[in-house]
């Protein structure tokens, strides 16, 4: 895991509950991704653009911050 993302979850409280107790979480691909929107052959088209990681709160849930890798 990414040092720089350990350390934002380390640090964060939930803006819903106040909970201190972060966990990390990833949509990949296929599951929920960002796509990037380009043409094929004069057609609308999405391509794979990034994975989103997300932190959440252990205790209600909540996605306190989400970040998107870029390829």
């Amino acid at each position: 895991m990414n040092e720089y993302y350990e350390n934002i979850k380390n640090k964060t409280v939930c803006t819903d509950c106040g909970g201190k107790e972060m966990a990390i979480g990833y949509l990949w691909e296929g599951n929920g991704a960002v796509k990037k929107q380009t043409t094929l052959l004069g057609t609308t088209a999405y391509k794979g653009a990034s994975n989103v990681l997300m932190i959440i709160c252990n205790k209600c849930g909540l996605v306190n911050k989400s970040y998107v890798f870029a390829r």
